[in-house]
């Protein structure tokens, strides 16, 4: 299996995606602002990776952003 870290050492964790959601109120406030439940109903259908330059992005463990060959590769034996 191989694993890739950032050039900051972080381990690589996950895709950077895009997605469309639906943040659930509970109604206005007097101002007009929304008044938020805390939860959002995800449409897991429209979930797609971002890219920069046609490559996709990559977020490490301290939540930066990263193409592939910006990172480097580790192996590990499979256990």
């Amino acid at each position: 299996m191989r694993q890739y870290r950032a050039p900051s050492g972080h381990l690589i964790i996950g895709t950077a995606d895009v997605l469309l959601a639906t943040a659930i109120i509970q109604g206005f406030a007097s101002t007009g602002e929304p008044i938020y439940m805390g939860e959002s109903e995800v449409d897991w259908d429209t979930q797609t990776g971002r890219t920069r330059d046609g490559k996709p992005i990559y977020v490490c463990d301290a939540g930066e952003e990263w193409t592939l060959d910006q990172c480097v590769a580790e192996e590990h034996p499979r256990t």
